[in-house]
């Protein structure tokens, strides 16, 4: 469903859009429908599409259409316009640990010299300890499946990155794997699987039972 803001709407160049959403499972798809409806927008007309689940902002999946569609740094302005964001506390636990094992996979592309200096050996003790802590407090909420679903995400990205420090795979694969779709759409398995992860944990940061219930769907959904 798209709103437009009531307040929005005396903008000159530079627009914004509340999309309100059951599921943010749906983002993507509304997102491409908003995108196709707003191809024909005049020279300069900038849109900050901004989804909301239960009235309330999760600005970490907002956008930014230029003359393509951005990721959106920040709401800038327009977050006193909005309720308050969604709290997120599992979702910044994933990113955090997440972060960490991209720079423990990007550290494996370091000639080995590089990878012995102390600011890099601290770098590494430092991404080490976030990862520990991140996963632990995770593992620490009260159980359910979903929780059980980001653990398992993590531990297999975590082997990954650990089998590039062997050797036993090549070194960088998963942080580039995450660029790639980032950056070029290139989706790849380990990107798809993040993107995935984020979304269940911002649904369980806003409906912990839905989202329970959503992930339970998906698995349904999955061809055998």
């Amino acid at each position: 469903m798209l709103m437009p803001h009531p307040e929005w709407s005396g903008a000159s160049t530079d627009l914004g859009v509340e999309v309100e959403l059951a599921s943010l499972v749906e983002w993507s798809e509304a997102l491409e429908a908003l995108e196709a409806a707003l191809a024909d927008r005049r020279p300069g007309e900038t849109f900050l599409v901004v989804p909301l689940r239960e009235g309330r902002p999760v600005p970490s999946l907002a956008v930014r259409m230029i003359t393509s569609t951005w990721p959106a740094q920040d709401l800038g302005d327009w977050a006193r316009k909005l309720q308050p964001p969604h709290p997120t506390k599992l979702t910044d636990l994933l990113e955090k640990a997440h972060a960490a094992l991209q720079l423990l996979s990007g550290v494996t592309t370091l000639p080995e010299a590089q990878q012995d200096h102390e600011d890099v050996t601290r770098a590494i003790e430092s991404a080490v300890s976030e990862f520990n802590t991140a996963r632990n407090e995770i593992a620490a909420l009260p159980p359910d499946s979903l929780i059980d679903e980001l653990i398992g995400v993590l531990d297999r990205h975590a082997a990954r990155v650990l089998e590039e420090i062997d050797e036993e795979a090549p070194a960088g694969g998963l942080v580039e794997d995450v660029i790639a779709g980032a950056l070029h759409n290139s989706p790849t398995a380990a990107f798809h699987e993040l993107v995935g992860a984020q979304i269940l944990a911002l649904e369980w940061d806003i409906d912990k039972a839905r989202a329970v219930k959503l992930l339970a769907t998906l698995g349904e959904e999955e061809p055998a």
